[in-house]
């Protein structure tokens, strides 16, 4: 971790990005399966669903406040979404 005069302003913008374009894809890829689907449904979790209505209606947060309103810990946010054996589940 790089820091500037002890800022890490730098690097926590930088991996907040990357999780708001981790979960953009993450969005799209469950709207193409949902298009795809011809029999069954995809099945999300409370939380799953919360979190894409807040990226949907926020356009995006820092990790910190993902957690805050999903009252979730780091790790928590972390296994929100896994896949298991082709489909995609809390862990």
């Amino acid at each position: 971790m790089r820091r500037v005069n002890g800022d890490l302003t730098g690097w926590l913008e930088y991996t907040a990005e990357a999780l708001h374009l981790t979960l953009e894809r993450v969005l799209e890829r469950i709207a193409r399966l949902a298009a795809k689907a011809t029999s069954g449904s995809i099945a999300l979790t409370p939380k799953q669903e919360r979190l894409l209505h807040l990226l949907r209606d926020k356009g995006g947060l820092a990790p910190r406040e993902i957690w805050r309103q999903l009252k979730i810990t780091k790790q928590g946010a972390a296994k929100i979404l896994t896949k298991k054996s082709g489909k995609y589940s809390v862990a």
